[in-house]
This record gives structure tokens, sequence and C-alpha cells, in this order.
């Protein structure tokens, strides 16, 4: 039998691990919990300003199964209860956010993720992956365009 310590290195904003401390480093430089990220995507380095107006614009309540659900009542199996969405200063919509972080999928992932609009059941669905792509793809065919017209 072998056997070996090794040192694991964790995220302080998420907890993902590592095992070189370099590696956890350049994570938490980008990770979408980490209040002073910066992006890798579109080099945004300050999402305060997004982050202060989307804080506190709901809260949750839990409802019993019997009541009549809403279109912000989304049902949590586990707990056997719905879990109600109040947005407390205006609804919410990915849109919105999208639009404050000029469309950047990571930026938009970390609004979501630090304001914790996507902790319980929540009625913004957003797709980190599909937007992700699309987002590459623009980025890419923009890059091409740019290319083709500097050999012309």
């Amino acid at each position: 039998m072998k056997t070996k310590i090794k040192t694991v290195y964790y995220c302080e904003y998420c907890g993902r691990h590592r095992l070189t401390s370099y590696s956890i480093k350049e994570h938490e430089k980008h990770c979408t919990l980490n209040p002073h990220r910066i992006c890798g995507m579109c080099d945004c380095s300050d999402l305060t300003p997004v982050l202060e107006k989307y804080r506190d614009r709901f809260r949750i309540s839990g409802i019993e199964e019997k009541l009549e659900p809403s279109p912000h009542c989304v049902p949590v199996p586990d707990l056997g209860v719905r879990i109600f969405w109040v947005w407390t200063k205006g609804e919410v919509t990915i849109k919105d956010i999208e639009a404050d972080t000029g469309g950047c999928p990571a930026c938009t992932l970390a609004v979501l993720r630090q304001t914790g609009i996507d902790e319980w059941p929540s009625p913004i669905e957003f797709d980190y992956q599909k937007a992700r792509k699309e987002w590459w793809e623009e980025v890419n065919a923009t890059q091409e365009e740019h290319h083709e017209s500097m050999v012309l």
C-alpha cells in the first residue's frame, strides 16, 4: 500500500479546491463569488454598482402546499413547501441584469450568485453554458470580420 499526504488549497469564496496554491489563486481572481473579481471574459473589474442595484430586491417566504400556486411560487419537494418570491423593489428579469453587465455571461452569473438570486429555486432562468457559447461565437465572428477587413 502507498500513502501520500498532500496539501489541498481551497477557494476563499466558493470552496473549490486545487492541489497547488498557484491554481487556486488564479481561480480566486475570476471566481464568480469573489466581490473583487476580474472577469475573464470582458475584463470588468468592478461589479459593485450592479451588485448594489440588485441586492435586497427580494425576500423568500415559505408557503404550505395547500395554497394556490402563483407565478413566483416554486415548489421545493424536499422541504414540502413552496418558496414564494416577494420582489421588494420591483421585479427583476434576466434581461435587466444582462443589460447592466453588458451582456457578459460571467458577470451576469456573478451578479446572480453574489446577490443570492440563484440560491433558491428562482423565477429567473439563466443558462450560463448557452449564454457563454453564444457570447464567444459573437466575439469570434467580430474578430473574423475585423481580420478579413484588414486582409482586403
